[in-house]
């Protein structure tokens, strides 16, 4: 569907917590967006994505600036220390991580 970003698509229908299931065209996963050309945006403008949660780390995110008009950006970022922090966080309060 886009030319900028891959992998771009509704995750509605899919399971959610409890057995609920994602109401369709609410939420959309993609790679990065900082490739989005002129026609990309349009084509994502009758969709009115009013978030865009960035899960890249600090030094991609400089790199390629994810800019989506209209969207406010949620800066998530996971960076490659995230794991050792969240199982430090985890033995510090005696539990372990949960298996996959």
């Amino acid at each position: 569907m886009l030319q900028g970003a891959s992998n771009f698509r509704d995750i509605g229908g899919h399971t959610g917590i409890n057995g609920r299931r994602v109401r369709q065209g609410l939420v959309y996963r993609s790679d990065h967006l900082a490739g989005l050309t002129p026609d990309d945006h349009r084509a994502l403008k009758p969709l009115f994505i009013t978030h865009s949660l960035d899960f890249r780390g600090q030094a991609e995110r400089a790199a390629l600036p994810s800019l989506l008009a209209g969207a406010a950006s949620v800066i998530l970022g996971i960076e490659p220390t995230m794991v050792v922090r969240v199982k430090a966080l985890c033995w510090q309060r005696g539990r372990s991580l949960p298996k996959p």
